[in-house]
């Protein structure tokens, strides 16, 4: 590409861009325009146009510097291009709880690893956030002709507000280059579709059109579009994500819809097929993706007061609250004086990067318990390819990585497999591409 761009610029210099020739052009033209002046005087007095010969004058001057500055900014470019380090490539994408960088270079020259600095709402204030000390996935190659890719997860990214990222390298005599460019990483997409509010012990609050007290799961869209509900699973138990498919039917932007929890199946309204436990229990929200339940929002209560229900604050929110005065199919508002308490996520959905991949990759989750964690990776016929993990782990953030091998060592052909994470008495899956 610099060859082509170099040969391009050298053309165009001693073309269009070359001064004479410019000129004698622009002198073609304005013996063009001459007999036309004196009518375009009559027809616009006061417009200046009549006085060619001095617009002639003041254009010839830009004319003899068109050149050069064209000259200064092939330079430029070039000079970036001839950097020891060519960096062609650099982004930053928010998921759920953390943020992963991807990065490419063409060439690299003396390069002894790279830093990744991150700016949190201010996008001058950079600090350092990883070294290739620190990370194996940051060491450069010293020497390369040949294009690499980089990827760097930034696990405790503060994923609810805007967040910049910026490069360095270092080369053997220990001197940092900065790159200049700056990539930004906005808040964290939210599902669209949410648990927005639960009543599990329902002793006078409201009926169903039975005239049943009973239990009640509120779901709200938080996003501006329509949502069809058919496309979801509904459970009271994470290990059993498909339960209950939600009805074929449209849900508005911010509008919500409230499913009984009583397994009264044929009465009027919309019904689950299980019930809620008022002594604690889990609820999970669930896609259906191609036959693939993939969670999208999970929460574990504890014992629950009768009449007092528990949702977000306000609606679509992050935070929860107990609510004295339950808002069944309305906005969240009414805050209760019962005392605070967040649900625990117990085990989130699997992040992996890079993905697809046709090399190695990181599997990142987090668990809201200690105890036995499994790992396995699925064929699309649901045979086992290889058990990754399987050992007990304290609650917190965790990683595995997969060489794309199998159990017995050999690669993988390429397509879609699944990860399969078992860990506080749940499980969650997702998808992996693997290319060639």
């Amino acid at each position: 590409y610099r060859t082509y761009f170099r040969e391009r610029a050298d053309i165009l210099l001693d073309g269009v861009l070359d001064v004479s020739n410019a000129q004698a052009r622009f002198d073609s033209l304005v013996v063009l325009f001459e007999p036309e002046i004196p009518s375009h005087a009559q027809r616009y007095p006061g417009a200046g146009l009549w006085n060619l010969a001095q617009a002639a004058n003041n254009y010839q001057d830009f004319l003899a510097l068109r050149s050069p500055v064209f000259i200064d900014h092939l330079a430029e470019f070039l000079a970036d291009f001839m950097a020891p380090v060519e960096l062609s490539h650099f982004s930053a994408t928010t998921q759920t709880d953390e943020v992963v960088l991807h990065w490419q270079t063409e060439q690299e020259r003396d390069n002894t690893g790279f830093e990744v600095w991150r700016a949190v709402a201010d996008s001058t204030a950079l600090e350092l956030l990883a070294t290739s000390e620190q990370y194996p996935g940051l060491v450069g190659s010293l020497h390369s002709d040949d294009p690499l890719q980089y990827s760097f997860v930034d696990a405790d990214a503060p994923v609810e507000t805007t967040l910049w990222y910026q490069l360095r390298h270092t080369d053997t005599s220990g001197e940092t280059v900065v790159h200049k460019w700056l990539v930004q990483a906005g808040p964290a997409p939210l599902p669209a579709l949410v648990i927005n509010e639960f009543l599990a012990s329902n002793n006078s609050t409201n009926a169903d059109p039975a005239g049943e007290f009973d239990d009640w799961i509120e779901l709200y869209n938080r996003s501006n579009h329509n949502l069809d509900l058919g496309d979801y699973f509904l459970t009271d138990d994470l290990n059993n994500p498909s339960k209950w498919q939600l009805p074929t039917m449209t849900l508005r932007g911010s509008e919500h819809v409230l499913i009984w929890c009583d397994n009264d199946m044929f009465q009027e309204g919309i019904h689950a097929s299980f019930n809620l436990s008022a002594s604690g229990e889990q609820i999970g929200l669930f896609l259906n993706d191609a036959g693939l339940a993939l969670p999208i929002d999970t929460l574990d209560f504890g014992p629950q007061v009768s009449d007092v229900s528990y949702g977000r604050v306000s609606d679509g929110n992050t935070n929860w609250q107990f609510f004295e005065q339950p808002t069944p199919s309305s906005a969240n508002s009414a805050l209760s004086a019962a005392p605070d308490e967040s649900p625990t996520v117990l085990l989130s959905a699997p992040r992996i990067s890079p993905n697809p991949s046709g090399g190695q990759m990181e599997i990142r989750f987090s668990s809201g318990r200690s105890g036995p964690v499994t790992v396995d990776v699925f064929d699309t016929r649901g045979y086992r390819v290889r058990r990754l993990f399987a050992e007990n782990l304290p609650a917190g953030s965790q990683a595995v990585v997969w060489d794309r091998r199998d159990g017995d060592g050999r690669l993988v052909p390429a397509g879609v497999y699944l990860v399969k994470i078992q860990a506080a008495g749940t499980a969650v899956t997702g998808k992996i591409g693997v290319v060639r």
